[in-house]
């Protein structure tokens, strides 16, 4: 898994270092060049996915073809959506592969060689945010996907939508100030961080916190001050198990904390993106790829 994910980032950005100018890549056929408008994503079989300007169509390379997967109507026309770019893929445990955009989410089905679309079932689509389209699937099938500023979108085994909003109370919080009434609105877009081992969603806009459970969507107070680059990762994985304290990069101290309700951590990092494989940290930054080794013991970060 973390090789796909690198394989992705080197796709995506130039690395530190090296002086190489992206290109966009043509996909050809018989008839037409097209371009790759997404990162490529790798399915559970290791074959690489990818789609391209023209909407509707999708390639999948099987290690000897280029295979072909294409949506059309009734009357082979193909269908418009007004967008061809995908900014997210995840994998259903049945095989099918999701392809999502800000309109909707593409379901390919490797079996039939069938694709279905289905468009959002939203309001105020003018607030979506690309940068922030991310998915998980939970333990009962259900594919959980953050395209906006204040819902979050759950698609159940059958596909069917059922929208998650920001509690009100949350949404818009009073304050005075000079004898004024300003409402203080959270405009920052969702994204979904990660799936808990019990099986609810945290959530992160730019600063707050939320939590996704049977009984709805609900606030975290997870830190004091808002600060954008918290980051989390599982208990023990990265720091010490059950601990909280500094960390140490470029002579700067970070905090980090243990969240015993959820059983992680969450430090602040520099760093827009990141993987961690044994004792190597991978951030991106500023689209850089900084390779960073971390002592565990001693909580320090160093540059490789």
């Amino acid at each position: 898994m973390i090789l796909r994910l690198l394989i992705a980032i080197l796709f995506s950005v130039p690395v530190m270092g090296q002086n190489y100018t992206l290109k966009t890549i043509p996909v050809r056929n018989e008839i037409n060049t097209n371009l790759i408008t997404s990162e490529p994503f790798i399915d559970k079989d290791g074959f690489p996915w990818y789609a391209v300007n023209m909407e509707g169509i999708f390639y999948k390379y099987d290690g000897r073809n280029q295979v072909l997967y294409s949506l059309f109507n009734n009357n082979k026309k193909q269908v418009n959506f007004s967008t061809s770019s995908i900014y997210n893929w995840i994998q259903c445990r049945n095989g099918n592969i999701l392809a999502i955009n800000l309109v909707g989410i593409y379901i390919i089905n490797q079996k039939t060689s069938q694709i279905k679309y289905i468009k959002w079932n939203v309001q105020n689509l003018e607030l979506r945010d690309f940068n922030y389209v991310s998915s998980v699937e939970d333990k009962n099938g259900n594919i959980w996907i953050s395209i906006a500023e204040n819902y979050i979108i759950k698609l159940n085994p059958k596909y069917q939508q059922k929208i998650y909003r920001i509690p009100q109370h949350s949404l818009k919080k009073r304050f005075s100030r000079k004898g004024q009434n300003i409402i203080d609105t959270e405009t920052a877009p969702l994204k979904i961080i990660k799936l808990l081992k019990d099986g609810r969603i945290l959530l992160k806009s730019y600063s707050n916190f939320y939590i996704i459970d049977e009984n709805g969507m609900h606030k975290l107070n997870l830190i004091e001050k808002p600060h954008p680059n918290i980051h989390f990762v599982d208990n023990g994985l990265l720091f010490k198990r059950n601990t909280s304290g500094k960390i140490i990069y470029n002579n700067k101290c970070y905090n980090y904390r243990y969240i015993k309700d959820l059983d992680i951590q969450i430090f602040e990092c520099p760093y827009n993106n990141f993987i961690y494989i044994k004792s190597f940290f991978f951030a991106v930054k500023n689209n850089e790829i900084y390779i960073l080794a971390f002592n565990k013991e001693k909580n320090i970060f160093s540059i490789k």
